[in-house]
């Protein structure tokens, strides 16, 4: 061992040569000027060498059979990585086949903490099953007493490109036939090579299903494949699918005792198969039997839908005669899965014959019946409402196409609680009860010939009957309640029963106002003399439901008429107008005085004032009219009657003449004391005119010239002089007038002023003294040192610190007319 004389670290490196106790020391050191060694410290302590672990070799291969022991190809091959781990120092490996070094090498340890070297291990080309020893030695370069040998035996197998071929023609199959297959024992990268025993060995074979990941069933059972060739018959009836995928397993057949080698084929055959066998199926429809003519809709539903695609041909047949002839029917291939058939009343079966496409086998599916029927039309008879402890009787009224039809024909169902049961046929049934209840009353009808189950052979007629306490009816009279003395009236009485959907006879009688009786619903009476000396007269009528009088069930209604006697009354006219001056509409009416009875086919004879325009006359008692001039008119009526009575009415009329319009200009100016610029508010005022006549137009005009946008109010603005304004207007009638008003506007008169100052300890403060005798000051313009400023007040501050001495000011006074002062200055 040794210390590097060129590291400044104290440090000591090398091997000991052999093992046991060996002493080491150290000793720190430094030296004076003149070389004398100073000792710091030492130590001495001892070293044990030992020997290191032996190195391990495993061998990293796929063709490890067990053991040491591997099946590799004869053809030479990669047989697997030789992985050697040691300690960390030189290490001397060595690789033999049989007797020949295939290497002798040492390695030098790499960084890690301990050493593994991986060394490649190949086969060589051998006859097929002999056997070849490798070794493989490790030792430690500086200790080669400690070292490992291993041995692998090495048999040669059959190369691992040796494979099962499948060899199916076409790529179908009918399950009800054998499928003839072959299966070839080659080389898969020399699939066109022949088959050499020496090589490739011996092998048995089977086929398989591949039915999902992992998941395979057998199909035959293993034979020899002699001259590596075998030939298979394949049952498909099994195959519940309508693809198969069908692969090779070849079994090795090797003299080394637990060895087994199994292969399946690179490429299994697809095959699509075909039913083969007669095809089961049935006849379907979503009704079997309906209202004639029935129209049906069959369906063919396949046992097995697997059968799909093997369904050819499908032909329908139908029979009316219970099976003993068919008619057939072959519809279109697109449309062989439905028959659509309307049939009459009757009877009949439906079947289909159905064709493999792929054998030809045929096969009838089982015949369902079909049942075309009348469906009748069924009504309840009878009352819908009794009296608690009466019966009644409702018959089922039957029609087929409006005509009526006898029971033989159909059967008639009675529920009494809303078709929750049916207890009782026939054509009638009978309902009593003896307490206020309510039956839900349901009859239902179907052909004789249509099936009980159907639902929809059933015709059914609702409704519901009440049996309620007997209660009286309800008469109403009517007739006329005004009554003229010797003349004929006729009085009727309507009874409404007290419910609804009875069938009960009514009996009645009038009883008159004079006493006497009058059976029956309608009576006769003339008012007599005695009679008008009464307020009112009574007429009654009595009526009741027969069986039911001395129940209660019996009431009365009577008409009170005011009798009265026909006299000629006197009239009156009634004139309104809508105004009292031309033009004027005018409505006369005229009416009995005092009378309460009914002219008699009155006349009413009409004289209206001569011009008059007339605007209404749809009544004869009234005229509507319009008068267009002034004057004193005069209105008269005559009123006739069919019995010869006359009365002339007249009353007069004036109407006068509108005053004319008169208009009050005034005005309102901007500024009291009238001068320039003088703004106006013009209001009019208007008087005179026809009170139903309204202003339609106004226009204003300063000195002839008019003014735009003028509403009922005028607004002019005026400069220095004289003005005229005036106003015009017009009427809806056509009339006009116009009102004028005169305006002086004076002059504006400027203003004069002058200016006064204050010094201060910072600044001077000029001040504008102004004055406008017609008006007011409205702004002040300022100049300082010529320019002009934007100060409109009436005084200036000038600070000292912008000016040395005050400078020259100038002032402009402005009043509210715009006028402007002559200018005055200040030094």
């Amino acid at each position: 061992m040794v210390q590097d004389p060129l590291s400044e670290s104290p440090s000591l490196s090398g091997s000991l040569a052999s093992n046991g106790v060996h002493p080491l020391g150290w000793r720190v050191s430094i030296f004076t000027r003149n070389g004398t060694r100073v000792t710091l410290n030492d130590e001495t302590f001892n070293v044990e060498a030992v020997d290191p672990p032996a190195p391990t070799v495993e061998l990293a291969s796929d063709y490890n059979f067990k053991d040491n022991i591997y099946m590799v190809p004869m053809t030479g091959n990669y047989l697997g990585d030789a992985i050697i781990n040691s300690e960390r120092a030189d290490l001397d490996i060595a690789i033999s086949r049989n007797s020949d070094v295939l290497e002798s090498e040492t390695f030098t340890p790499g960084w890690g903490a301990t050493n593994k070297v991986y060394r490649r291990i190949n086969t060589d080309e051998r006859a097929l099953w002999e056997e070849t020893t490798y070794k493989v030695n490790a030792a430690y370069n500086k200790v080669p007493d400690v070292k490992t040998e291993v041995v692998y035996r090495a048999i040669s197998a059959p190369s691992d490109s040796i494979r099962p071929i499948v060899e199916v023609k076409g790529d179908t199959a009918i399950d009800t036939q054998a499928l003839p297959v072959r299966v070839l024992i080659r080389d898969q990268y020399k699939p066109d090579g022949d088959y050499d025993a020496n090589t490739m060995g011996v092998w048995k074979v089977r086929l398989i299903q591949q039915k999902a990941y992992n998941e395979t069933v057998a199909l035959t059972d293993y034979a020899e494949a002699s001259n590596g060739e075998a030939q298979f018959s394949v049952d498909l009836s099994g195959v519940d699918t309508s693809s198969v995928r069908i692969a090779a397993e070849a079994v090795l057949e090797s003299p080394v005792e637990g060895y087994n080698r199994t292969e399946l084929s690179i490429r299994p055959a697809f095959l699509t198969v075909l039913r083969g066998g007669a095809i089961g199926a049935g006849v379907e429809a979503r009704k079997l039997s309906g209202e004639a003519p029935f129209t049906a809709v069959f369906k063919l539903s396949l046992d097995d839908r697997q059968d799909l695609r093997a369904t050819g041909q499908v032909v329908w047949e139908t029979s009316k005669d219970d099976g003993k002839t068919w008619e057939q029917f072959i519809p279109e291939d697109r449309y062989k899965y439905q028959l659509v058939k309307t049939f009459d009343k009757g009877e009949y079966q439906v079947r289909a014959k159905v064709v493999n496409v792929n054998s030809g086998a045929e096969k009838y599916t089982e015949a369902v019946s079909v049942v075309a029927y009348d469906k009748p039309d069924i009504a309840v008879i009878g009352p819908t409402t009794l009296f608690v402890g009466s019966e009644g009787k409702y018959t089922a009224n039957l029609t087929l196409n409006d005509e009526p039809i006898s029971g033989g024909n159909a059967i008639v169902e009675w529920s009494t609680d809303g078709g929750k049961t049916y207890s009782q046929t026939g054509d009638s049934i009978t309902l009593s009860s003896d307490e206020e209840t309510r039956y839900r009353l349901w009859a239902r009808v179907r052909s004789a010939t249509a099936p009980a189950d159907d639902g929809y052979a059933y015709e059914v007629a609702k409704t519901a009957v009440d049996f309620r306490a007997v209660k009286a009816p309800r008469p109403y009279v009517t007739g006329p309640r005004v009554i003229e003395t010797g003349k004929k009236y006729v009085f009727k009485a309507e009874t409404s029963l007290p419910y609804r959907g009875m069938d009960v006879k009514l009996n009645g009688f009038f009883t008159l106002p004079d006493g006497s009786i009058v059976q029956g619903d309608t009576a006769e009476y003339i008012p007599s003399d005695t009679d008008l000396n009464q307020a009112t007269v009574e007429t009654k009528y009595t009526t009741w439901i027969e069986g039911y009088r001395d129940q209660g069930a019996e009431a009365s209604h009577s008409l009170r008429s005011r009798v009265w006697q026909y006299v000629w009354p006197s009239f009156g006219m009634q004139v309104r107008k809508n105004a009292d001056v031309a033009p004027a509409t005018i409505t006369a009416s005229v009416r009995p005085i005092a009378f309460n009875g009914k002219l008699e086919e009155p006349t009413y004879e009409w004289e209206l004032p001569e011009g008059a325009v007339i605007q209404d006359q749809r009544q004869d008692i009234v005229r509507s009219f319009v008068i267009n001039e002034p004057g004193d008119y005069n209105i008269k009526v005559t009123v006739r009657d069919a019995r010869g009575h006359e009365t002339v009415i007249e009353q007069p009329l004036k109407i006068g003449q509108a005053a004319p319009y008169a208009i009050d200009l005034q005005y309102s100016g901007s500024n009291k004391y009238e001068r320039e610029p003088l703004d106006v508010l013009l209001r009019p005022y208007i008087s005179g005119g026809h009170p139903r006549d309204r202003i339609s137009t106004r226009v204003y005009s300063v000195d002839g010239t008019p003014l735009e946008g003028s509403g009922y109010y005028g607004r002019a603005t005026l400069g220095a002089g004289e003005h005229s304004i005036k106003l015009k207007i017009t009427s809806e009638m056509g009339h006009e007038a116009e009102g004028e008003v005169n305006i002086n506007v004076a002059e504006n008169k400027l203003p004069a002023c002058s200016l006064s100052s204050r010094e201060t300890v910072g600044s001077w403060i000029v001040y504008a003294n102004c004055e406008d005798t017609d008006g007011r000051m409205k702004s002040y313009e300022w100049t300082i040192a010529g320019e002009l400023q934007s100060i409109s007040s009436d005084r200036v501050t000038i600070s000292k610190g912008t000016y040395e001495t005050m400078p020259t000011i100038s002032l402009v006074g402005v009043d509210d007319s715009g006028g402007k002062s002559e200018a005055v200055t200040m030094n």
